[in-house]
């Protein structure tokens, strides 16, 4: 490589065991003074606040995923960083500022098609979201590319308490869910800057037409992929605020971010290192690392899951407050999802590693081509409920058998898959027949936690322990036949 910085000059295990540890930390942290605001937020907003917010938010991800361009994953992956890096920061700034202006001017029409008119000054709050986001490609990669994961991890924190204690004052001014748009605002903000600081980079600009042509070349593929992503994942609001209301989509909004504790704790981790990892893995020990990194990764997601699902009433009744029962429901379904998500981002980011994007986009592509009739079909026979069990249908018939398809390419990663997949799965029917047997029986909501919680922990654990212990072993690279016959396994393992 020739990155005029300092990359880590430890082995390559090694990094990517640090850059988890910092995710996975990362991950808790955040995801907890993240329930302790969305507790707050939902005892001092209404569910049409969040219903609001919730479309503004899907207008901006979609825009996001299109002026991201992929260029994040091909800088990651580049082999001369900095040759590349100015041609990208341009690409990615014009096409942030493009949107920017291009929302601005479209919030209100934007919203009405949606349903949700009020929702156009949220929108347009947001929209400077795309040009921040442009900004910060350059150091945000750089991050990435060197398994810098404390650095990112110590950007989200200031952001957070930071735009938290922005949130927290505007919805007692009375600004409803315009607070949660300029607080997220801020959070990007204060994270972009800290980005460039940390890393010792600033904003380059410049142009090399062969620079971004490759990098279109690989990155339009990968936009694809993440346009479609995000219609996959915001379809849903957008269905349920035509069919059924504001209130219904505040209801959902909340169960569905909930249900994303797995993507956020585990899905944000892993994230952060398997696709650098993956990338600088020997093809003919590919399958290996794939077998072992998805079945820590499902059984960790899917007993989340499972415990959203069993325990979602008394969850939501004694964290949230009884005027959010109406979301249990459909959190049970969305749960599970959400521990599937998890798996298809970490096989997603196997194929990009491998020069695979438009594979993933055609898996992405033909999910969303079947869920988008499936969801309003089931929305308006079975409101929110329907919803998420649309999401859960079309993940289970289409696109997990079409990850399986995509990955043919690369030789037994599919057999790994399945092989890393189907003992947590039936592990997980028994624990969550006994969780939500324990739950019904308790006398309370903390009673249901406390007591079917631990009866599901320990389940699966006797279930799973001595079947999991050496995939944890091999995915940290710690196993003991490496240590013995191989000291310098550190330099090549992923």
């Amino acid at each position: 490589m020739t990155d005029n910085s300092m990359p880590s000059d430890l082995p390559l295990g090694r990094q990517v065991r640090r850059g988890l540890a910092w995710s996975v930390l990362g991950g808790i942290l955040l995801r907890s003074t993240n329930l302790i605001v969305g507790i707050v937020m939902a005892r001092l907003l209404a569910p049409e606040a969040f219903g609001v917010f919730a479309v503004s938010l899907t207008v901006m991800v979609i825009l996001m995923a299109v002026s991201e361009l992929g260029l994040t994953a091909d800088l990651v992956k580049a082999a001369d960083f900095d040759a590349k890096a100015p041609t990208i920061t341009t690409l990615s700034v014009l096409t942030g500022g493009f949107l920017t202006l291009l929302l601005l001017a479209a919030a209100g029409p934007l919203a009405s098609a949606m349903g949700t008119p009020s929702a156009a000054p949220v929108i347009r709050a947001l929209s400077f979201v795309l040009l921040i986001s442009g900004v910060a490609v350059e150091p945000y990669s750089f991050m990435l590319r060197h398994f810098q994961q404390k650095k990112i991890f110590a950007t989200h924190v200031v952001a957070f308490f930071v735009s938290t204690s922005a949130l927290v004052l505007l919805v007692l001014d009375g600004w409803g869910p315009m607070a949660l748009a300029v607080s997220r605002l801020l959070a990007h903000g204060i994270s972009t800057a800290m980005q460039f600081v940390l890393t010792g980079r600033r904003l380059r600009l410049g142009f090399r037409r062969e620079e971004a042509r490759s990098s279109l070349q690989f990155g339009l593929p990968v936009a694809g992929v993440n346009l479609i992503g995000v219609v996959f994942l915001g379809v849903d609001n957008i269905v349920i605020a035509r069919v059924a209301g504001e209130v219904a989509l505040g209801l959902y909004t909340l169960a569905f971010n909930i249900s994303n504790w797995p993507t956020t704790i585990i899905g944000n981790a892993i994230a952060g290192v398997s696709l650098p990892a993956y990338a600088r893995t020997a093809t003919d020990r590919l399958h290996e690392v794939v077998e072992a990194s998805v079945s820590v990764t499902w059984a960790a997601a899917l007993f989340i899951g499972v415990a959203l699902a069993a325990l979602a009433r008394p969850l939501i009744d004694l964290v949230y407050g009884s005027k959010w029962l109406p979301a249990a429901g459909v959190l049970g379904l969305l749960g599970l999802f959400g521990a599937f998500k998890v798996v298809a981002d970490l096989m997603s980011n196997l194929l990009f590693s491998q020069g695979r994007s438009r594979a993933v986009m055609w898996v992405n592509l033909g999910s969303v081509a079947l869920v988008l009739p499936t969801m309003i079909f089931m929305t308006i026979r079975w409101g929110m409920e329907g919803t998420g069990g649309a999401r859960l249908l079309v993940a289970g018939i289409a696109t997990a058998p079409l990850l399986l398809v995509a990955l043919r390419v690369l030789p037994h990663t599919g057999a790994a898959v399945v092989r890393a997949s189907w003992r947590p799965t039936l592990a997980a029917v028994p624990v969550g027949i006994v969780g939500r047997v324990i739950s019904d029986a308790m006398p309370s909501p903390l009673a249901s936690l406390v007591v079917g919680g631990t009866a599901m922990a320990l389940l699966y654990v006797a279930l799973l322990f001595h079947w999991v212990r050496p995939h944890v072993e091999s995915a940290l690279g710690r196993s003991r036949r490496q240590r013995v016959d191989d000291p310098s396994a550190d330099s090549s393992e992923a």
